[in-house]
C-alpha cells in the first residue's frame, strides 16, 4: 500500500528490528526492486529505537511512521501536496480500526489550518481536542523534530511523550477529517501468555511518562493543564485494569493490582496529583474486587466474540 502511492516522490525506510524469520531477506529483495527503499537492520531493541533509526536516516521534508501490519490509503501523501509548500509543521488525519469485516472510524476533528500563538493553546488542544494519538496518524515536518527522538526506555506511552515534546516546536498544523490510515486488529492470534513483568512495565511506563509531562507543564507555567495530565494517568490505569481482567485469572489479577498499589510509581502519583485525583485513583483501585473483575471480563469476552465473528 505504501509503494502504490499517488505521490511518487517518497522514500521508504524499512527497519528490521532483530527479526528471526525471513523478514530481513524480504526487505532486501524489495530494496533491489525499488530504488526508493532503504533497509536497515539492528539487534532487537523495540519500536522506539527502530523509529529513531528511521528518523536519523531520513532525507525527506516530511516524516511519517507506519507499523508493519497496517495499511495506508494510496492518497495518504498526495492529499496534502498543497500544504507541503506552506511548510506547515504538522498534518493530522483520521484512521479506521479494522476487525476483519468490521471497521470503526476515529472521531471527527475540528478540521482546518491552525496557527498557534502560545504553548497553552497547543497543549490545551493536545489534551482536549481529540486531535492527537498514535504518531502513525500524523505527518511531521522533519525540521521540527530537531534532536527529539522516541524514548527507548519506555515501551508504552512513547507516542504520547514524543508528541508532547514535538509540540513545543510546532507553530502551525493542518487537521484533516480524511480517513487515510487503517489500523489492523488480529483477533485470531493465540491467547495472551502470562507475563507479570510485561504488565507491570506497561503501567509503570505510563506513570513515568506522565510524570515527565507534568514536570514540563510546571516548568512552562501551564499549571491549569495539570488536571488533564492527572486525568490521563487515571485513564491509563483504568484501561490497564480492564485489560488485565480480560486476560488473567482473578488470582493473577489481584497479584498485579497489589503490586501496583505498593509501587513507587503509584506513590509518586499520590505526591504529584491534587487531592481530588488522588481520591479518585484510590477509589478505582479499592473497587477492584471480584465483582469488578467479573463484570469487565464478561464485557471483554462478549466484545471479543462479536469482533471475532466479523473476522471470519
Amino acid at each position: 500500500s505504501i509503494l502504490n502511492q499517488k505521490q511518487k516522490n517518497i522514500e521508504l525506510i524499512l527497519v528490521d528490528d532483530g527479526s528471526t524469520d525471513s523478514s530481513l531477506d524480504i526487505c532486501k529483495k524489495w530494496e533491489k526492486r525499488d530504488n526508493r527503499i532503504r533497509v536497515f537492520h539492528q539487534e532487537n531493541s523495540g519500536v522506539s529505537a527502530a523509529r529513531n533509526v528511521g528518523i536519523e536516516n531520513s532525507k525527506g521534508k516530511y516524516i511519517s511512521f507506519i507499523d508493519s501490519d497496517d495499511v495506508v490509503s494510496e492518497t495518504i501523501y498526495s492529499t496534502f501536496d498543497e500544504f507541503y509548500k506552506t511548510n506547515v509543521d504538522l498534518i493530522r488525519f483520521r484512521c479506521k480500526t479494522i476487525y476483519g469485516k468490521l471497521g470503526f472510524e476515529s472521531k471527527n476533528f475540528v478540521d482546518g489550518f491552525l496557527n498557534f500563538n502560545s504553548l497553552y493553546e497547543k497543549y490545551s488542544l493536545f489534551f482536549n481536542g481529540n486531535t492527537f494519538g498514535s504518531v502513525c496518524f500524523t505527518l511531521f515536518r522533519r525540521e521540527i523534530l530537531s534532536n527529539i527522538r522516541f524514548e527507548t526506555k519506555y515501551r508504552y506511552g512513547e507516542d504520547y511523550l514524543f508528541y508532547f515534546k514535538i509540540l513545543e516546536n510546532v507553530k502551525s498544523a493542518y487537521i484533516s477529517n480524511e480517513v487515510l490510515y487503517y489500523y489492523m486488529i488480529n483477533y485470531s492470534s493465540a491467547t495472551r501468555r502470562v507475563d507479570f513483568e510485561k504488565e507491570m512495565k506497561e503501567i509503570k511506563d505510563h506513570f513515568n511518562v506522565d510524570f515527565e509531562v507534568e514536570d514540563f507543564l510546571r516548568k512552562q507555567g501551564l499549571n491549569s493543564l495539570l488536571n488533564d495530565a492527572w486525568s490521563c494517568t487515571i485513564a491509563a490505569t483504568q484501561n490497564w485494569l480492564k485489560n488485565l481482567s480480560k486476560n488473567y485469572s482473578f488470582n493473577q489479577f489481584k497479584t498485579l493490582v497489589a503490586e501496583l498499589k505498593e509501587s513507587s510509581e503509584l506513590l509518586g502519583y499520590y505526591e504529584y496529583a491534587d487531592d481530588n485525583h488522588v481520591l479518585k485513583m484510590k477509589n478505582i483501585l479499592k473497587n477492584t474486587g471480584f465483582s469488578y473483575y467479573l463484570k469487565e471480563r464478561s464485557v471483554g469476552y462478549c466484545k471479543k466474540i462479536i469482533k471475532s465473528f466479523f473476522t471470519k
